[in-house]
């Protein structure tokens, strides 16, 4: 196996650790160490197998059997149903982070596929009578809303925090490339001003082409009191949607009309609203924040 798929393995295997705290103690001084054996195993068979993408039907059986069988715990011991749910609600935030933090595209895909699965079991349930099994999954549905709503906002503000704030020419790179401006020209727009930037994205991949993920992600500037500017309607609403040759760089330019009383400027990137990246943890935040500080401008 490869390094990234035997740290994959390990973190699937730290998650799942964490899950199973979810059951008695009795249970686990007796089967923990077995349950964790062939979960190794078997993620390691799928993993060989079927690549990395063979993991999502796989976590998405072990995610919901151990739903499932939590949900039956906390109904069966009615005498422990707070400190029980109690139990739950922090497992699954735990797990939920734990995913998040190590492969939130996964994470955002998963969720996807069981609210669809979920939108068609809800009526589904409740039409055959089995009225207290729709109430559960509709209670753990709402609950597992509310917790990746919480975490992704918590993901988004602690970055916020920690933004790059880089000159001109100073690189930031993503697992796809590295960006940076290498040159800012102005001019006089009346009103306003021409900024024209002119940029590179470089591939970190040697070996394969490799594609940005920039299509739906919005260039554009702003200034010290929150301004936005963005590109005109007459250009590429997507410039950073490019397909990048091994160790190759791609270099282009765009141009912002800016007012012309700004002070500072900064350029970032944000992904538009309703995109698949803009659900993605760190992106999706219930908490309006301030515009990233990615390369200053001015």
């Amino acid at each position: 196996m490869l390094p990234s798929e035997e740290r994959t393995l390990r973190w699937l295997c730290r998650i799942y650790s964490v899950m199973l705290l979810t059951y008695p103690t009795a249970f686990l001084r007796d089967y923990r160490r077995e349950m964790l054996v062939m979960f190794r195993t078997q993620a390691r068979d799928v993993m060989r197998h079927e690549g990395g993408w063979g993991l999502l039907p796989f976590m998405m059986c072990v995610t919901w059997d151990w739903l499932r069988t939590t949900l039956q715990e906390r109904t069966d011991m009615t005498s422990r149903t707070r400190a029980t749910a109690l139990a739950v609600m922090g497992a699954i935030t735990s797990v939920l982070l734990l995913f998040m933090i190590v492969m939130g595209g996964l994470v955002l895909l998963l969720s996807l596929v069981a609210s669809a699965v979920t939108v068609f079991a809800l009526p589904l349930l409740w039409l055959t009578g089995k009225h207290r099994r729709a109430r559960q999954l509709l209670a753990a549905s709402g609950i597992y809303v509310a917790i990746y709503l919480a975490i992704s906002t918590g993901i988004t503000l602690a970055g916020a925090v920690r933004e790059p704030n880089l000159a001109i020419g100073e690189e930031v790179c993503a697992d796809s490339g590295c960006f940076a401006v290498d040159k800012v020209e102005t001019a006089s727009a009346a009103p306003n001003t021409s900024y024209t930037l002119y940029w590179h994205l470089s591939s970190r991949d040697k070996q394969l082409a490799t594609h940005f993920p920039g299509k739906g992600l919005e260039l554009y500037m702003f200034d010290e009191r929150g301004r936005k500017f963005v590109l005109p309607d007459n250009v590429n609403p997507n410039p950073l949607d490019v397909t990048l040759p091994p160790g190759e760089t791609v270099r282009q330019r765009v141009t912002f009309i800016v007012a012309p009383d700004a002070r500072q400027l900064f350029l970032t990137a944000k992904y538009r609203p309703f995109t698949f990246q803009s659900l993605l943890p760190g992106e999706l935040s219930l908490v309006p924040h301030r515009h990233a500080r990615m390369i200053r401008i001015q």
